[in-house]
């Protein structure tokens, strides 16, 4: 997935320990890639092996569905919704029952399923 033109996103600042920021650098200026770029990529590596444990889900404030991706059509319905970009809420199927949601028939597995 490319990066946002700039201005299209707010940008994320943070401070790794040096040793960390340190090696990520070099690892990056010997593969020849952007920091941003790499970072991206774990971030989306991340979120993705947090979606194959199933522990984490996704849903707004708008909903009455958690989802088990941004990227479901039916999220992405649901959250842009008259002229409001709802925010983004995570939770866990705990405290999705106790809110009263539903699991997404579209992207979340159930033991049905």
């Amino acid at each position: 997935m490319a990066r946002p033109k700039t201005g299209q996103t707010p940008p994320i600042s943070f401070r790794p320990p040096a040793p960390v920021r340190d090696d990520f650098d070099a690892r990056t200026q010997v593969a020849k890639r952007d920091r941003s770029d790499a970072l991206i990529e774990a971030m989306h590596d991340w979120i993705k092996k947090q979606d194959r444990a199933g522990r984490v889900y996704i849903t707004t404030d708008a909903s009455d569905r958690y989802h088990a991706t941004a990227a479901c059509p039916r999220f992405q319905a649901g959250r842009h919704t008259g002229d409001e970009r709802h925010p983004i809420l995570g939770l866990t199927t705990e405290t999705a029952a106790a809110a009263r949601q539903t699991p997404c028939p579209e992207c979340v597995k159930t033991e049905k399923s």
